[in-house]
């Protein structure tokens, strides 16, 4: 993915690396934007944790913070079928992830959402956050 990224930038000031995200290689308050995109159902809650405070750290205070993940659906059905669908092919932790809750593990971070999107029937949500102080 990020060789097909750095193909399609067309910004010099942007760059794609490989790192731990729970161990981001850069100083505090960094970043004005950091983002985390379908990674956080991969992985147990205990690293989810790991990373989303590395995240924050990174990012400036008031600094944009971008999470694009999996959610479900407010329709009964809907969320019935997705699940069972995603669970299907994804990993183990993917349960899990939707049950813990994204918005209380963000808080715990200090990130604050400012605004969610949701698409693919409520499937996938985008939360943009800002880092508190």
């Amino acid at each position: 993915m990020l060789e097909v990224a750095k193909k399609k930038n067309k910004y010099k000031s942007v760059k794609f690396e490989v790192a731990d995200g729970t161990n981001i290689p850069y100083k505090d308050k960094y970043f004005d934007v950091s983002c985390v995109s379908f990674a956080l159902h991969d992985m147990p809650l205990s690293i989810r944790e790991k990373i989303l405070k590395e995240i924050a750290r990174v990012t400036k205070p008031e600094g944009t913070i971008v999470v694009v993940d999996y959610a479900l659906p407010q329709n009964k059905i809907c969320k019935y079928l997705i699940y069972s669908f995603i669970k299907s092919y994804e990993s183990k932790y993917y349960p899990e992830f939707i049950k813990s809750g994204l918005e209380v593990l963000l808080r715990k971070s200090k990130i604050e959402i400012k605004d969610e999107l949701l698409l693919f029937l409520g499937a996938v949500r985008i939360v943009k956050g800002i880092k508190l102080n």
